[in-house]
């Protein structure tokens, strides 16, 4: 998804530099997802996640704190990307919702942004506004709405630090969206925790 943006938004405009205060994220090319990475997650700042509920159907038999949705209640932490079983719907909620800007600020890795901001010298106004006009952005988020919403009782692999889960997906239950020139379809979903918080990472 950051492929498409950076190619979707070429036009020079002001820089609105972005300060990532958290480490920096490892570099992943296994999600095409991310919209705003999208740009990905990609892309106003952090509105009130309280408000929020998921919107996919509720896993079964799930356990620990990496598993993908089990609850349609909200946790005792307000704030959805605390646990992947609440950011996972509140990521599909916000893309249906076409809210772009709060899923790109709060589910985009901060350096990613800060990145896609520099390299197209976009505001990031502006790049909210290419994410609801460009056919590639749309067509991106239809097919990311559509795999996430197939995590739920998946249990990820998650690594010993206990900070990056990734979800493996078979890029044959969706072939309905390789259409020329359409959306590259991942083989895996994978997000990371920066400071209590799950981002998706995004190429």
């Amino acid at each position: 998804m950051m492929t498409i943006m950076m190619k979707a938004a070429r036009h020079a405009g002001t820089i609105i530099p972005v300060t990532a205060t958290n480490r920096p994220v490892k570099t992943r090319t296994i999600i095409g997802l991310g919209l705003a990475a999208a740009l990905a997650g990609v892309a106003g700042w952090w509105l009130n996640a309280a408000k929020r509920g998921p919107t996919i159907p509720s896993p079964t038999k799930l356990s620990g704190a990496a598993t993908a949705g089990a609850d349609a209640t909200l946790p005792a932490d307000p704030d959805p990307r605390s646990e992947l079983k609440t950011a996972i719907p509140d990521i599909v909620r916000l893309l249906e919702a076409n809210d772009f800007a709060t899923y790109l600020r709060e589910y985009m890795p901060p350096d990613k942004l800060a990145a896609i901001i520099k390299e197209t010298k976009l505001t990031f106004d502006q790049i909210v506004a290419k994410a609801q006009t460009d056919p590639a952005y749309q067509q991106q988020a239809v097919l990311e709405v559509a795999i996430l919403k197939t995590l739920g009782g998946v249990i990820p692999a998650v690594n010993a630090a206990g900070d990056e889960a990734t979800y493996p997906i078979n890029p044959a239950n969706f072939t309905s969206y390789a259409t020329p020139g359409g959306p590259r379809i991942p083989s895996a979903v994978a997000f990371v925790k920066i400071a209590g918080q799950w981002h998706l990472i995004t190429e």
